[in-house]
Formats: C-alpha cells, structure tokens, sequence
C-alpha cells in the first residue's frame, strides 16, 4: 500500500470517483489526501463533460475522519494559521460546485469521515454502513463542515443530540432521521451507487446544475426575491438547448 496513491480517480460515463485509499487507516486524512481531494474536485468542476461526483472509501471503511497519529500538526507557530485553513477549508469546493455530488458511505464514517460525507448534496450508504460521531469522546468540537451540513441535513436539535451522546448511529437510524437518502445492499453497494449516480450524469447538465443552484440558495432569499430568482431560473432553463 506504500506505493499506491491515497486517491484514486476514476472518469467514466460523465461521473467521476474518487477513492479514498488507506484501507489500512480506514481512509483517515492526512493533509496529503486532503490536498487530493481538493484538486480532484477542482478538476472535476472544470471539466464540462464530467456531471457528477462520487466520494467513497476503499476496503471496509468510507473515512475515520482526521489521521491523528501524529506527524500532521506544524510545530512552528507561524504555519498553524495556513495549517488551519487547510484542515478547516480543504472541502469548500463541494460547496462551490453546481454539479451534483454523492457520498458513497460502504462502511463506518467516523468524525470528521461523517462531515466529509454531509459536505456532498447525497449520501447513499451501504447496509453495513454506520455513523461514529467521536468528538466528544476526545473532547474536540466537530469539524470539516459538520455545524453547517449536519444542521441542514437532520435539523438543531438532532445534531446536537448525535455530537454530544457520541454514539454510533445504525445506517438504518441514519436513514429514518435523513442524515442518509438511500440504502444499498453490501454485496451491491458500488454497483448500485455508481449506477444512481450514471442516472444524474443522463439528465441534462445545465438544468441539474440551476436546479441545485436554486435549491441551495433560495433558503437565504426573502420569499419574495426568492420567487423572483425562482422565475428567472425557469426562464432561463426554458431558453436553454437542452
């Protein structure tokens, strides 16, 4: 595994995989893989031809969450500011996409694993997939996005509920309170999930893209700025060559 990249990327039929690959550290993150990940869905974004995204983790793990067996914090004072912004702000290109993304969960998602997770539009899971949050345990508040996803995803109350029990949630909990959207078999996990995603990637591009658009930012608008951005979304789908 020492010669083998820790992201591995895969393009095929207009939707691009990405792998985290420390099967052995259950894909925690080290800045290296963070780095990865960043320019993999920078790339993606540029690329016309690629529609949507997928996240997942090799061998029985999506993501621990961070790489804390030391080595990954600066010592010197003056790099902790751009270590910070690194560990804290390597994921904004999820956010800034307008082309759909999905995490593929296939197996525990722990800590910040569960905000890598949160930071795509979907999360479909495997059946044996499972929640840890851990946080509280090593007395640390959440990280890579959760305050912002988690609260959007389950609601306040269930988030702060999940953060400061610290209990592993079931992926069939995770369904019933909407961390998760869909349940894959094991056996079939990838399949199936590769193939929701070839799904989106068949529907037309810019109406999947101002759909999002629309749906991420009309929450903010006043009802009325929000119908009116709503009108000039449909006008301009409608005008569209698709």
């Amino acid at each position: 595994m020492a010669d083998e990249p820790e992201l591995l990327v895969e393009d095929a039929e207009g939707v691009r995989t990405l792998t985290l690959n420390r099967p052995d550290r259950l894909n925690a993150l080290t800045i290296p893989l963070r780095l990865a990940i960043q320019r993999a869905v920078e790339e993606f974004d540029a690329v016309d031809d690629l529609r949507v995204l997928v996240i997942t983790g090799a061998g029985r793990g999506f993501c621990a969450g961070s790489d804390l067996t030391g080595g990954q914090e600066p010592a010197e004072p003056e790099r902790l500011r751009d270590h910070a912004r690194l560990r804290f702000g390597w994921h904004l290109p999820l956010d800034r996409t307008d082309k759909p993304t999905i995490a593929a969960v296939n197996g525990v998602a722990a800590g910040g694993g569960i905000g890598l997770a949160a930071s795509c539009d979907m999360i479909v899971a495997s059946s044996e997939a499972s929640f840890a949050p851990a946080f509280i345990k090593i007395a640390l508040t959440a990280d890579n996005g959760l305050g912002q996803t988690l609260v959007r995803r389950v609601g306040y109350s269930r988030a702060l509920k999940f953060l400061l029990e610290g209990k592993r949630l079931s992926v069939e909990d995770a369904l019933r309170i909407g961390l998760v959207d869909e349940v894959y078999d094991a056996e079939t996990f990838r399949e199936q999930a590769l193939g929701f995603a070839r799904e989106l990637a068949s529907q037309p591009p810019l109406t999947s893209q101002l759909t999002k658009r629309l749906l991420k930012d009309a929450p903010t608008l006043p009802r009325h700025v929000e119908l009116a951005y709503e009108e000039l979304m449909y006008r301009f789908s409608s005008v569209s060559p698709e």
